[in-house]
């Protein structure tokens, strides 16, 4: 719990607590500033005030032999001072409740990080009010957060082989800069598609191809619009029309949003026959195409 008196002591290195969210999917080597009070922290520096043991509800005990490099933190600082009391005076704690828009700048943030380097990056878990471990045994305070919220299941998202590479600085300014400005672009209009692309990534189980596919749908139908009936061909054109350099890529474009909208279809009427059969077994292929096509026209319409 957190203490506000301002007539306590204060203890060296003790100073901060964390309201922290923590993700997988990307390796930063170092602390990132985010600006608006947040940070990027690699799960190495949020040791300092998240114990390995709190992740097990989310992830088997085996996690701490494994890869952690892609596991890090969003999180926002504040200032706290320990109370300190007699033997038979102890200190009266008081609770602090976390920024309202905490777990709303973390998801968010967190999409546009997925969708921006084009990568799956799963929420574990948040803990807010976390105190410096040090100040646990120091001033025999209680060591877990001052509340936590679940996130998935993620045992199966480590591996002791998988190297995840660090992300380079200049990749992470071009999401600070997309987030930084989103109150004076179009991304109130399109974080809805945003968070649809980046939950895509993270589809799993026996039809996570066939739900990516369905999600993608989802995004160029909403981003583009189409009024007609022949759905298939005003989207392969409005793709083309907004993404095309010259009539070349045009011709690829079209081609591959009609061939994602086959697949879509078939998806969508089951496989009722050999041709259908073929193109739901073609999902998986069928994803990377149009999801970069989504990716590209997601970012550039909230540059």
């Amino acid at each position: 719990m957190v203490g506000n008196s301002s007539q306590a002591p204060r203890v060296a290195g003790l100073g901060v607590a964390l309201d922290v969210a923590v993700f997988h999917g990307v390796n930063f080597g170092t602390e990132v500033d985010l600006g608006e009070e947040y940070v990027l922290l690699p799960f190495h520096e949020l040791s300092t005030h998240v114990e390995m043991e709190w992740l097990e509800e989310v992830a088997a005990k085996q996690v701490c032999w494994r890869r952690m490099e892609p596991v890090f933190g969003i999180v926002r600082r504040f200032p706290w001072q320990p109370k300190f009391g007699g033997l038979y005076d102890p200190p009266r704690t008081q609770t602090r409740q976390p920024p309202p828009l905490f777990h709303r700048w973390a998801a968010e943030f967190s999409n546009l990080l997925s969708i921006t380097l084009g990568r799956r990056v799963s929420w574990l878990a948040t803990f807010e009010g976390c105190i410096p471990r040090r100040a646990v045994g120091f001033l025999r305070k209680n060591g877990s957060p001052a509340n936590s919220h679940k996130g998935r299941s993620i045992s199966h998202l480590f591996s002791s082989f998988q190297e995840f590479d660090v992300i380079e600085e200049k990749q992470i300014e071009v999401v600070k800069d997309l987030f930084a400005r989103r109150r004076q672009t179009e991304y109130p209009e399109y974080a809805a598609i945003i968070q649809r692309l980046a939950e895509a990534h993270r589809r799993e189980g026996r039809f996570a191809a066939e739900d990516r596919i369905l999600d993608l749908a989802i995004v160029f139908e909403r981003f583009f619009k189409p009024r007609g009936r022949s759905i298939a061909r005003e989207l392969a054109n409005a793709a083309a029309d907004y993404l095309a350099n010259d009539d070349g890529e045009k011709t690829k474009i079209k081609e591959k949003m009609r061939q994602f909208y086959k697949v879509r279809s078939a998806i969508i009427h089951g496989p009722t026959d050999d041709r259908r059969k073929r193109l739901i077994g073609q999902a998986d292929d069928s994803w990377n195409n149009p999801h970069e096509l989504a990716r590209i026209a997601a970012l550039k319409r909230i540059e």
